[in-house]
C-alpha cells in the first residue's frame, strides 16, 4: 500500500498522524509530490547498533554528520515516542559532553546508545561482526 504524502521527506509521516497504517509494517514506500518513490525503514524497539546508527543518520537532514536536537526529536517522533521535545532536549543535556549543541563524537554516540536503553525503551544490541 502506497501512502502519498506532499512533501519530499518521508519521515514526516509521523508529523501527520498517519502512522496507525504502517504501524506494524517494518518497512513501506512513500510517494512524493514529484511522483519520487521512497523507502523507508522504521526501526523496532529492538535494533543492532549499526541500525540504530543507520536510523540516526536518516534522521540528519542537513547531511552534516551530526545530529542536532532537532533531528533527533525527528528520530524519536519515527518510532511514535511521545513528548519528543522534552526527550530529546534532556538527551542532549546528558550525553552532549562538549556541549556544542551535538551528537558528534564517538563518546556521545556510545552515550547516546545507552541513554536510550535507560530512557526510550529501545534494546540496542551489539552487531554480529
Amino acid at each position: 500500500m502506497a501512502l502519498i504524502i506532499p512533501t519530499k521527506d518521508a519521515y514526516y509521516i509521523s508529523l501527520y498522524g498517519i502512522t496507525n497504517a504502517m504501524d506494524s509494517a517494518r518497512s513501506f514506500k512513500v510517494h512524493t509530490k514529484d511522483n519520487e518513490v521512497v523507502k523507508y525503514e522504521k526501526p523496532g524497539k529492538r535494533m543492532s547498533v549499526k541500525e540504530f546508527e543507520e536510523w540516526l543518520d536518516n534522521m540528519d537532514k542537513n547531511g552534516d554528520g551530526v545530529v542536532s536536537k532537532v533531528e533527533l526529536e525527528e528520530a524519536l517522533k519515527s518510532i511514535g515516542l511521545k513528548f519528543t521535545n522534552w526527550k530529546a532536549k534532556q538527551a542532549m543535556s546528558s550525553v552532549d559532553a562538549n556541549n556544542n549543541g551535538f551528537i558528534d563524537t564517538d563518546v556521545e554516540l556510545k552515550e547516546i546508545i545507552e541513554y536510550a536503553q535507560k530512557h526510550w525503551g529501545l534494546t540496542i544490541y551489539q552487531d554480529d561482526d
